[in-house]
């Protein structure tokens, strides 16, 4: 059979299509009692997201909801936690998801916010944060932490750790947050009392001691700062750090910086403010540095 001359070539036509990535899944954690909560930041935070081609699936309320588990995150394929609260609520979260491989984003939504200055840098707005962490120059790692050597004491601190009487301002600030008057009077004469009268702390070995030291974790280390009150300017200084958002700002002297350190005092106990939160320890106080077993993601600039 002789071919038609005017059929024409089949031509077959193959397509690739690019591969579609999946979209970074979010959820979001708010407090809705804290004095900074803002009902419109998960809608707020969801457009950012979108634009950064991320999509925020789920918003845990607290105290409503129960915060998030390592398991609950893995079985909804959850990347990144953003949490929008305070570093007492941080802490917590961060202690619970050892082991996954997902990203806890802080973002400055409680009364000092200062892991989130550490890792965003100081003036950052949660908005700028999200489309930051979500870009290409966000780094992914954990972060240093002061924990106790002493089995018996539950310590675990992301931003830092204050030791001795002067942590009895603490209750003050609690005091004031709920905006009781009256128990904030008595817990005021009751930390100049203390700051002024009660057993002193210092580093073992070490002559001088101060109503209060702070232990700061960082780049794998403790730093250390003594904090002293000489006199009724010392303790009006401090009062302005702690109105300021940042009661590391009193005054103090630098101690140095070491992986380890041993914290003393002539009382039994030591009082403690652990990312804000008020305790206690047995003394001599055993502290060191470790890592957290969960990444945090980093938007800051590196400096030298």
């Amino acid at each position: 059979m002789q071919a038609d001359a005017t059929a024409q070539p089949c031509w077959r036509l193959i397509v690739t299509l690019p591969m579609t990535q999946s979209m970074t899944n979010l959820w979001l954690i708010v407090n809705s009692a804290s004095g900074s909560y803002d009902a419109a930041i998960p809608d707020r935070l969801s457009a950012v997201a979108q634009a950064a081609g991320a999509n925020l699936s789920h918003t845990i309320t607290i105290p409503d909801d129960d915060l998030p588990t390592r398991t609950m995150l893995e079985q909804a394929g959850v990347d990144m936690v953003m949490i929008h609260t305070g570093d007492g609520t941080i802490n917590t979260v961060a202690r619970s998801l050892e082991g996954w491989a997902g990203s806890v984003l802080v973002l400055p939504g409680g009364t000092m916010n200062l892991l989130a200055r550490t890792l965003h840098g100081d003036d950052a707005e949660a908005d700028a944060i999200v489309a930051r962490a979500l870009g290409p120059d966000a780094r992914h790692q954990p972060v240093t932490v002061v924990e106790s050597n002493d089995s018996d004491a539950d310590i675990w601190g992301l931003v830092g750790l204050f030791a001795g009487p002067t942590t009895a301002w603490g209750d003050v600030r609690e005091t004031m947050r709920r905006r009781e008057i009256g128990a904030m009077i008595d817990h005021v004469r009751s930390a100049i009392s203390d700051t002024f009268n009660g057993d002193q702390v210092c580093i073992a070995g070490d002559d001088a001691s101060y109503p209060a030291i702070y232990v700061e974790p960082a780049n794998g280390k403790l730093r250390l700062m003594g904090y002293a009150a000489d006199g009724a300017g010392d303790l009006f200084k401090h009062g302005f750090a702690w109105m300021g958002g940042d009661f590391r700002n009193g005054p103090h002297d630098m101690l140095g910086e070491v992986e380890d350190v041993i914290i003393d005092c002539a009382a039994d106990t030591i009082g403690l403010l652990v990312d804000g939160e008020r305790g206690h320890a047995r003394a001599p106080l055993h502290l060191r540095a470790i890592q957290t077993p969960v990444n945090f993601v980093a938007t800051a600039p590196i400096t030298d």
